[in-house]
């Protein structure tokens, strides 16, 4: 299994959740404090946040007081302008009034702007776990990159995007990783159901490179499941009951998980001053995650040719 797949799901998930947006739904006047948007995940209480549209410029500094619901998000102050969806508005999670610049695969230099996140591999080991498994743990680091120009602006601003990033990991403990495989839900599902109709089964076939493990989620969550039974062309027999509703109109889908990727965690922090092209303040994640990695063909390949 490739190790370049689990750095790009490490950078969709820095990249989701320091880099957090949704488009305004609803025209917001001057004066609102509740802020009506697509999707309120990955936001929290605490957050600040950055209102824009193009060629309009942006509202900054706004801090979120709470998260209503999964479209409403309620801010600790008003909005000084107004906002419309015809402008095709934004919302952003911002720190002190900055966006990060770019996540980026390797340690480029000079890195082009920042702030910035770079991710790379550090290791990979391998064991025996089972007669016909190993056990592969990849060690990868992140670093988050801050111009120390303004001291103590620079230094919470990372600490900030560092904790936010921290999070994000800690909420993605079994990260998605290619290849996997999507189908649609076609009826709604409901707690407790316990059969998905969709539209193409197949991928849950062994023959078609399905292990039987699956992911249910909308725009909203998700949940992971095993497999029982491929019923039909369109049914599966999930293991254990659904736990949350997950409608057809909010994009639900199943997905048809190809790699086993059973643990990851950030399991620690350093936080330092370094130079790279000028003075940055920095910070590293260290972050791992273990895959179950199957051996269940005979070897195929000669011995003296």
């Amino acid at each position: 299994m490739a190790t370049e797949e689990i750095l790009d799901s490490v950078r969709r998930i820095v990249a989701q959740w320091a880099a957090t947006t949704t488009s305004l739904i609803a025209d917001a006047a001057p004066g609102s404090t509740v802020l009506n948007v697509n999707n309120t995940k990955r936001f929290n209480q605490g957050d600040e946040i950055t209102i824009y549209s193009t060629g309009k410029g942006a509202e900054t500094f706004l801090i979120v007081d709470e998260i209503l619901d999964t479209t409403h998000i309620q801010l600790t102050s008003a909005t000084t302008y107004a906002w419309t969806t015809a402008e095709n508005t934004i919302v952003a999670k911002a720190y002190y009034g900055n966006f990060i610049q770019g996540v980026y695969l390797g340690e480029p230099d000079p890195i082009p702007k920042f702030p910035a996140i770079t991710i790379h591999a550090v290791s990979r080991d391998s064991e025996w776990m089972t007669l016909d498994s190993t056990r592969e743990t990849y060690n990868i680091e992140l670093n988050v990159y801050v111009e120390a120009g303004i001291q103590e602006e620079a230094y919470r601003f990372l600490l900030r995007v560092t904790d936010t990033i921290q999070k994000g990991l800690k909420d993605n403990i079994m990260p998605l990783v290619d290849p996997y495989a999507t189908t649609a839900l076609t009826v709604d599902a409901v707690s407790g159901d316990m059969f998905l109709q969709v539209a193409d089964s197949s991928i849950f076939d062994p023959a078609n490179g399905g292990l039987g493990r699956a992911i249910l989620e909308d725009i909203y969550k998700a949940e992971e499941f095993r497999i029982e039974e491929v019923v039909d062309a369109t049914t599966v027999k999930l293991i254990t009951p659904v736990c949350f509703n997950y409608a057809v109109d909010d994009s639900a889908k199943l997905l048809s998980v190809r790699r086993l990727i059973y643990n990851s965690w950030p399991d620690s922090i350093q936080y330092g001053t370094i130079f790279k092209g000028t003075l940055l303040k920095g910070a590293t994640i260290n972050w791992f995650c273990h895959e179950e990695e199957l051996h269940l063909e005979a070897p195929v390949d000669t011995s003296i040719t």
